[in-house]
This record gives structure tokens, sequence and C-alpha cells, in this order.
């Protein structure tokens, strides 16, 4: 598979015979993430080591070759996707072909063995062939209702017993803390909030608003002037 080199250019991965409207649009939705997803990998070694920003021009030029490479990946996404769609297009006839014949004679089996168990299968759970096993598998124990019962019935009927029998064992009360409600609570309605910081610490708990930077790059703008062959 060839891959794509670290410093590429905009053209050199634009489609041949598109036009430039439908580039720059497909460029820039996958560049915001609309076109697939890439897996981010560390990098083992860097063309330029990283320094600090001496200023604001440099902090701009900085966000200018962001904006490129945003544009580049999101066209090589977008690359992959289509091929990856198109592959798929191209085998999925027939690997549809394959599986469906494949759970037809599965179910043809099934059916010859459930007719056959006793004479084939004796007290086994499995024939052997040569080319593979017939086999009946049992799985785990599990619970299943009687007819004209509902799990909301089950659970009706073992609640309407005391506290003390053994039959209220088999309710299950699961209890945590109502952290939503616990947050609405300290939004102030006017009049101040209903659980201020302090009563909050009283249970061992506070309100924190974390911040995160984000850097926001305009693909588009990044392509306005490439030309699409």
């Amino acid at each position: 598979m060839r891959s794509m080199p670290q410093r590429g250019t905009l053209a050199e991965i634009c489609r041949a015979g598109e036009s430039k409207a439908s580039w720059r649009k497909r460029v820039t939705d996958a560049g915001n993430g609309r076109a697939g997803t890439v897996r981010t990998m560390k990098a083992t070694a860097l063309e330029n080591p990283p320094h600090n920003l001496e200023s604001r021009a440099a902090a701009g030029e900085l966000v200018k070759r962001l904006a490129h490479l945003t544009a580049l990946l999101g066209a090589a996404v977008a690359n992959r996707d289509q091929d990856v769609l198109n592959a798929q297009e191209k085998h999925q006839a027939l690997i549809t072909q394959i599986a469906v014949e494949i759970e037809a004679g599965k179910e043809r089996l099934a059916a010859w063995a459930d007719e056959n168990r006793k004479v084939e299968f004796g007290d086994e759970q499995s024939v052997e062939f040569p080319n593979g096993w017939l086999r009946f598998r049992v799985g785990q124990r599990t619970l299943d209702l009687l007819s004209g019962w509902t799990w909301e019935k089950v659970l009706a009927k073992l609640k309407s017993f005391r506290v003390t029998s053994q039959w209220r064992a088999y309710v299950r009360t699961k209890q945590e803390v109502n952290k939503q409600a616990l947050l609405a609570d300290t939004k102030d309605s006017g009049t101040g909030p209903k659980l201020p910081p302090a009563l909050l610490r009283e249970v061992g708990v506070k309100i924190v608003r974390e911040e995160r930077f984000e850097v926001e790059c305009k693909p588009e703008m990044a392509v306005a002037d490439v030309p699409c062959p």
C-alpha cells in the first residue's frame, strides 16, 4: 500500500476530473471529521523539533500550516473511504452469495441432524465427517418464563412476599449517587442554589468546570486557491 508523504500537496491527491466545487466540499467536510476517522499515532521522529512560538505572526503561520494539513488529511481520509467503499461494492455480491449458501447449508444439516439424531448420534453430542463435525452444544443454564408469565409479573410476585421472606432476597435494588440531581440543585435559580458549595462539601463533593484548549482550523481556506486537475 502506498504511503502518504509527510509533506504532500493538496493537488497531489485531488481526483482526476473532479470539479473544484466538489473538491473543496469533500476536503472541507473530511477535514472537519465527517468523512471518516484516522488513528493518530505517536510520531517516532519529528522533521523539525518543536519550539515555542515567539509572536502572534508565528502563531498565525502555524495555524495556516495546520489548516493546510487538516485539508490534506481530510482529502486523504475521503480518498481512503471511497476506495474502501469501491472495494466493498466490488466484492459484496459474491460475499453475500457465499454467506447465504453457507447459512442455507447449515439449516439443512440442522434439520437432518434433528431427524436422525438417535441413529447417527446415539448418546454422543457430535458426528465427525472427513471435512468437519456436526455438534449439539449444551449452553449455559438460564432462566426462562413459564407460559403466561412476564418478568414484570415475576418481580411483582417476589415483592408480594413479606420482607423477611426468603423470596425477597431475589429482588435486587441498586443504590447509587444521583449525580444529575446533585448538579441540578447547585444551579442558581435567582435566590441562590439549593445546594451551595459549603453544603456540598459536607457530603464530599464539589463543582468543577474544566477548561480545554483547542485549535479550530479553516481547511476551506487552505484549498481556496488549489487547482483540481
